[in-house]
């Protein structure tokens, strides 16, 4: 979770955890490009270019990512989740924590 614990901002570990969908989750989609999600999608121009996925045609000019890519999706998004989950229930059962701005202002920095 390199991107998590490093690259990511609040926002985008929060909107990750909490809001983004993937493919699979969406259901069958005749057009998919995580690329262009507005809060991510630049996370994921970098993940096609390290690990070349390419695209599926699912009709004439409409495009999906590839299998692989769908089963790296499904991981990255159970990874950030359980990262988040860790992240918060870490901060609630320190109740002498200073917040900061952090994933959905959870964060904390412990002084206990």
């Amino acid at each position: 979770m390199e991107w998590a614990r490093g690259r990511a901002t609040a926002v985008e570990l929060r909107y990750a955890a909490t809001e983004f969908k993937t493919q699979k989750e969406r259901g069958k989609l005749a057009s998919y490009n995580p690329t262009k999600d507005e809060v991510i999608g630049l996370a994921f121009v970098g993940v096609f270019e390290r690990y070349h996925f390419t695209w599926e045609e699912t009709e004439p000019y409409t495009y999906i990512p590839e299998r692989r890519y769908q089963e790296w999706e499904q991981g990255f998004a159970e990874a950030v989740r359980e990262y988040w989950e860790t992240i918060c229930h870490f901060c609630f059962a320190h109740l002498s924590c200073f917040f900061f701005d952090c994933p959905g202002g959870y964060l904390a920095l412990c002084f206990s």
